[in-house]
């Protein structure tokens, strides 16, 4: 027995010193903040983009927030004061449906933990509906959303994109709605492009049918070839020459034979 107790003693002071020398598994997340909100008309809605490093002392974030563009309107990214500030230095990025927030300690500054603030979207919106704005996170990506501290002379990104929160604002009172309109230009371009109005201005076929009409009088003037007629009288005049010509030989033919009797 006194050598179980003795194997008993000495894993628990093996375990005890394991989890006391082993390294927390912290792990830092970016998040909005609130996570729901409405907006009515033209007024405005801020939205906090917050660090929490949980326990860890990072360097640098970046944060990437994508938003629904034809919901909402990004009016302007704030900076935050120097008090609220989670890092001193701040970056600023917008782009279409994505905005980019870098942030950092001083050159020779001390990293911090905790929770604190990068920046304030606001926000207004554009048409009715859920609108939705979320943090662009994927494990192992370098591209999107980071967390960094340096560990062992290393650049690691420490950013658990499990544990990160979006937002979803509900729009109304804008007086659009997406659905109905984008159904209503979709629905008018099959019709023109169908046009049955189309089809009297492709009928031209009634000013073909009166230019046969010309064709046919131009058919009438064939009658001029009738002149034939003119030429019968023509015709009619050689009996006069026919009948002076035998005159005229018969003539011949009576000297002839006078001068034979003579």
């Amino acid at each position: 027995m006194g050598l179980i107790s003795s194997y008993i003693r000495r894993f628990i002071v093996c375990l005890v010193i394991f989890l006391a020398f082993s390294p927390a598994s912290h792990a830092a997340y970016i998040y909005l903040e609130p996570s729901t909100g409405t907006v009515s008309g033209t007024a405005k809605i801020e939205v906090k983009i917050k660090i929490n490093t949980e326990g860890e002392k990072p360097t640098t974030t970046d944060a990437i927030i994508t938003y629904d563009p034809l919901k909402l309107k990004v009016i302007e990214v704030k900076e935050p004061e120097q008090t609220e500030k989670f890092f001193p230095r701040f970056f600023l990025n917008n782009k279409a449906n994505k905005i980019f927030v870098g942030s950092a300690i001083l050159p020779q500054g001390t990293a911090q933990s905790g929770d604190g603030l990068i920046a304030t979207i606001v926000f207004q919106g554009v048409s009715d509906g859920a609108a939705t704005a979320g943090v662009q996170c994927e494990e192992g990506k370098t591209t999107d959303s980071n967390i960094t501290l340096k560990k062992n002379q290393r650049v690691t990104d420490i950013i658990d994109c499990t544990k990160t929160v979006g937002a979803t604002i509900t729009v109304s009172g804008t007086g659009a709605a997406p659905t109905p309109t984008t159904g209503a230009s979709v629905t008018p371009k099959p019709i023109t492009t169908g046009a049955p109005s189309a089809t009297p201005k492709l009928t031209p076929s009634p000013t073909t049918a009166v230019k046969p009409s010309p064709t046919l009088a131009v058919s009438s003037p064939t009658p001029t070839f009738a002149p034939t007629p003119s030429t019968l009288p023509n015709s009619g005049n050689i009996e006069p020459t026919t009948i002076a010509l035998s005159i005229g030989l018969g003539l011949t033919l009576l000297s002839i034979i006078i001068k034979l009797m003579l």
